[in-house]
C-alpha cells in the first residue's frame, strides 16, 4: 500500500508480458532442436546424445533458440529501468524521507536554457540555448 494517495502507474505487465513470450518462444524452438536427438544412457548412469533425426531442422531450430535469448538478454538489459510510480492530485502535499544517496547523472557542459528579458522592452522573455 503506497504511503502517497494517488493513482499508481507502472509498466510491468507489459515487461513481464514481452519477457515472457520472448522465453515461451526460445524454449518451444530449443524443444524442436532437442527432437532431433536421440539420448541414452547406461546402468551407471553415462548417458550419450546423437543427432538421429534432420540436421538441417536441429540446426536452424537451436539457431533461432539461441537467437531469441540473445534477444532477449538484450530487452533485460535495455529495459532494465522499469518503473512503479504513484501519480498524486496537484496540490497535494507530500513528505519525502529518503534513506538512500540519489545519484543524479549531470554534465556540466550539457546544453543549459538562458531566461532574459527582451530587447524590446516588452514583458516577455527569450530564451535561447546556450
Amino acid at each position: 500500500m503506497p504511503c502517497i494517495a494517488g493513482k499508481r502507474v507502472t509498466d510491468a505487465h507489459k515487461q513481464l508480458a514481452t519477457v515472457g513470450v520472448l522465453g515461451l518462444t526460445s524454449n518451444y524452438f530449443d524443444a524442436r532442436s532437442e527432437a532431433e536427438i536421440t539420448r541414452t544412457s547406461n546402468a551407471s548412469g553415462e548417458g550419450t546424445a546423437r543427432l538421429t533425426g534432420d540436421a538441417m531442422k536441429f540446426a536452424a531450430n537451436k539457431s533461432v533458440g539461441k537467437s531469441l535469448d540473445d534477444v532477449t538478454e538484450f530487452y533485460l538489459r535495455r529495459n532494465r529501468d522499469t518503473f512503479d510510480a504513484i501519480v498524486a492530485p496537484p496540490g497535494l502535499a507530500v513528505t519525502l524521507h529518503i534513506t538512500t544517496d540519489l545519484h543524479v547523472d549531470y554534465h556540466s557542459n550539457a546544453r543549459k536554457i538562458a531566461y532574459s528579458p527582451s530587447d524590446r522592452g516588452d514583458s516577455h522573455a527569450h530564451a535561447t540555448l546556450d
